[in-house]
Order: structure tokens, then sequence, then C-alpha cells
């Protein structure tokens, strides 16, 4: 709500607390000059946001942030500078001089900082310079929040020194509970001769090059880790995937790990060690080894029995390592499992990886998953079914992606409708109650992929309606339809008797959202 809203545009960048003072306690704010009575048509009923009490304001402020961890609410960008610097602070300074004055009293506010530097000029120090000092000194001994980095790698040194000259001036990492940093290889502002505390941080994301400078950094209370990924898919530097014996993390207290590996390495070793984990993301990366390393039984993986939530990425032409991973994993509290795999269409295969590994994955870890998403994943009519008869207490299932014709004429959303007679045998995953698919066929011809678009928004008409009593939203894209002027007014009726909240998607054009009526 508030970040849509048009705000006013003002002439600096921040108003100093001097120029709009706080009123003190017990002293009411100066009442605004005499001015004759406006003209009825310009007194409106509505009360505004600006006129929420401070203190409301103020806790929905701390609270978003809390929640969502977000730096920025307004995005600026100093075209003369090239200087993006976003916080909290700044969108309640753009919306007006009420909401600047509160922000002197809010040190959670200030302590939060993100700035990007696309290109580098050195008249522009001084402005970085203030904008940092201004950050700090308000943040009092709050904590401290920062996201430091560059679109540009290059000519990263003059930046760098003023934020580490910024930075050491204060005991800036007894405060720290996050910092995440773009394109610098170091931690700014730090002797990394002798060995260094963070005390406090919670939250650490990092690329790969940074992994030398670490080797003197302590984080005793560090819980979320995020090794940044690298675009390119052929790594040119060292190895990208994390060593557990060289970097000095808390790997057994890690909660959150992001992390990416090629697919010549083996991550046995990092996931022993990492056996409080709740949630795992990882990217699997085609290395610059052509050949893949033969699976060592021998080398057992270990039961991950808190992870609850894990993504896995990859692409086509490694798919056969993410399942060397999965056939060895073990992870029986898991709730939500996502599958995202890029998609080419050139790529033919028969192989089912839904039916022969992601069940085995299932069935094995005797988990009750509850969420299930695939992209980028060949679907057939046995392998979902395999699917869905492992997982019994799914509520989520999502699924995008390229589909054979066989598929697409029925046999993807039958099994989800839940049949008339309650105690059927074939009734399966009666708890789901989200469902998100999004059909992309390259490789059935325009005529016949028109029907089959309409004969999937049947079949979705009729698992909407089976579902009714349980079932929370739907959301269907397919590529084209026979007919231009495709009748969905019964979903549109389904929508306004019911609280489902349902979508259709026809080559990228709303037919029905979420807000129609």
């Amino acid at each position: 709500m508030l970040i849509s809203m048009r705000l006013p545009r003002l002439p600096y960048f921040f108003t100093s607390s001097e120029r709009n003072p706080l009123p003190s306690s017990g002293q009411k704010p100066p009442s605004p000059p005499n001015k004759r009575m406006s003209a009825p048509a310009e007194i409106t009923p509505k009360k505004h946001i600006h006129d929420l009490p401070p203190e409301i304001l103020i806790q929905i402020f701390e609270h978003y942030i809390n929640l969502h961890g977000s730096y920025v609410f307004i995005t600026t960008l100093l075209r003369k500078s090239g200087l993006m610097y976003q916080s909290p602070v700044h969108t309640l300074s753009q919306v007006c001089s009420r909401w600047r004055s509160l922000t002197c009293s809010t040190s959670v506010l200030w302590g939060r900082i993100s700035t990007r530097l696309p290109a580098w000029d050195e008249r522009y120090t001084r402005g970085v310079s203030q904008c940092m000092s201004m950050h700090l000194d308000r943040s009092r001994d709050g904590p401290l929040h920062l996201n430091l980095g560059s679109f540009n790698p290059r000519d990263l040194m003059p930046f760098v020194s003023v934020v580490s000259r910024k930075l050491s001036s204060i005991p800036y990492h007894h405060r720290l509970h996050s910092l995440d940093i773009n394109n610098i290889s170091y931690l700014p502002g730090l002797d990394l001769t002798k060995e260094v505390v963070f005390p406090e941080l919670r939250s650490l994301s990092f690329a790969p090059s940074t992994y030398e400078h670490l080797e003197m950094v302590l984080f005793p209370k560090l819980r979320d880790v995020s090794i940044k990924i690298l675009t390119d898919a052929w790594p040119r530097d060292a190895d990208i995937t994390p060593n557990a014996s060289t970097l000095r993390l808390p790997w057994g207290k890690l909660t959150s790990l992001t992390f990416g590996c090629e697919s010549s390495k083996d991550i046995a070793g990092i996931l022993h060690e990492c056996r409080s984990l709740v949630l795992l993301t990882l990217h699997i990366v085609r290395g610059r080894e052509e050949s893949w390393p033969e699976m060592d039984y021998n080398t057992s993986f270990p039961v991950l029995h808190r992870l609850q939530h894990f993504t896995l990425h990859m692409s086509h032409s490694i798919m056969y390592r993410g399942a060397q991973l999965l056939s060895r994993l073990n992870c029986p509290s898991l709730l939500s499992l996502s599958l995202i795999v890029g998609a080419y269409p050139e790529i033919k295969s028969s192989w089912s990886f839904l039916e022969e590994v992601v069940t085995g994955f299932i069935i094995r870890s005797q988990c009750t998953l509850t969420s299930l998403q695939v992209s980028g994943i060949l679907v057939t009519e046995s392998s979902l079914l395999a699917v869905l008869r492992s997982t019994h207490r799914l509520t989520s299932f999502s699924v995008t992606g390229d589909f054979m014709q066989s598929v697409i004429v029925g046999s993807l959303l039958s099994p989800m409708s839940i049949p008339s007679t309650p105690n059927s045998e074939d009734q399966l995953v009666p708890k789901l109650r989200d469902i998100r698919i999004s059909l992309k066929d390259h490789e059935v011809e325009k005529q016949n992929l028109d029907v089959c678009g309409d004969t999937l928004l049947v079949l979705f008409e009729v698992m909407v309606r089976s579902r009714l009593p349980c079932l929370h939203s739907a959301v269907i894209s397919v590529p084209s339809l026979s007919r231009t002027n495709t009748n969905i007014d019964s979903l549109r009726d389904i929508q306004r008797e019911s609280t489902v909240a349902l979508k259709v998607i026809v080559d990228d054009e709303v037919l029905l959202g979420y807000t129609d009526s």
C-alpha cells in the first residue's frame, strides 16, 4: 500500500530535524498561519494515511522491516553521480514533512542502509560520506543492517575506501546484525590481519571471491548464510563450492543456507556439517569438467532431521547430477520441495525424473510433504499419479513447463479432481487448496495446442468445483485457445459466490484475475 503511492518530489535527499523539529512533550505543535476558508469543493472527507498517529506509523514500518528484512521502500538514483542510496528513512522523508520529522526519533529505521554504485566519480565522495554519517549517527546504538555493493565491480577502490573510513570510525561490527556485500571481495572497514569477531551478526550474504578474506573473521551467532551464485554457467574463478574446513563459519548452527556447486563436486562434506538446517537452497551449475564423477556409495549423506524447506536449481544438461543428489538425501521433516530446471524445448527425453527420482526421495524420507513446486520438468500421467500418491497431505502444488500432448488432453488435471463418491479409493491429495498450473508447449502444432487449451479450461473448472469446500486459490495459464471468445463466466460465478481466488491466463493475457468482481 505504501510502496504504490505517488510521492511528491523533494529538492534534497533528507531534511534534518532542525528544519522540521519535533514538538517537545506537552507542547502543542505550532498552528498554521491564518488563511481564508477553503471552498467546500476542496474539502475531502477521506482520511489520508498521512494522518496516522506517529506511534502507529512507526510500528507499521518497524513490523514491516522486521518481517521482511527490507532495506528499501523507495529507490533513489542520483542521476549526476550514478549513486543509488536506499533506506526506509527515505520513504518517510519523501512523503511529507510530518513523516520526515518522525524519522529522527526512530533509530531502527536509520540502521538500515543499502547503496549501489554503477559508476564512480570522486566528486561525489563527500555526498556518500554525509549519507553514511547521517545514518550511522542517528541509528545511535541500535542494530545495523548493511547492504553494500556496486553494479560494476571495476573501479571500486574509491567507493570502498569511503565506506571503510566511515565504518572504521565506529565499532560497527559490534552492532551489525546483517551484512550483504555485492561485487566487493572483502569486508570494508576491518583490519583483517588480526582476528575480528562479529558478535551479533545473524545474516551474511557474499560471493565466492570473499572466501579468502573470511579466514580471520568469526561469527558466533550467524544463522543465515547466502553465497551468491555466479551468472556464468562456466565459472572462471577458483572453485565456487564452499569448503567447510576452510571457511570459519558456524556450520553446525546454521538454519538457512544458500549456495552453488559445480556438477563435478561432491557436497556430502558440507552437508555433514550442517545438521541444523531448516532451509536449504542449492544451485547446481555445470562446471569446467565435462565428465561427472561416479557416485561414491561409500560416502553416505547425513540425515537432515530438521530440514523443512528444500529448493534445488539445475539445468536440463545436468539433471543426472541432481538425481544423484536426491537419491542420497534423507529429509524426514521436509514440508516444502521446489525443483526448478532451466527449460530447453529442444531437449527431448523420455526419462521420468518425477516418477523415478522425486517419488523415491519422498518415500525414502517418509516426510509429510505439504508443498511441491515443479518447474521445467517433463510431466507424464504416470509420474504425476506417482507423486500425488506419495504426497497424501499436499496442500500446495505448482507445476510449470512443457508437457506432452497426451498430458495436455486431460491427464494433468483429472487426477486432481475429487470424485463425487467421498470414500473413493481414487481420491488423491484431499487437502490440496492452492494449485498453480502453467503450460508452455513447444511440441504440439498450433491447431492441436488450441484444442488442448480449451480442454484444460474445462477440466480446470471441473477440478475447481470438486474442491470448493477446501480450495483457497487456483491459477491456470495456457498458451492459446481455439476460440478467442471463450466463455469463462462459470469460473467468474464460482469466484463471486465463494471465497476461492481464481486466475486464468491465456497467452499472457489475464482473462480472470483475483480482483475481478
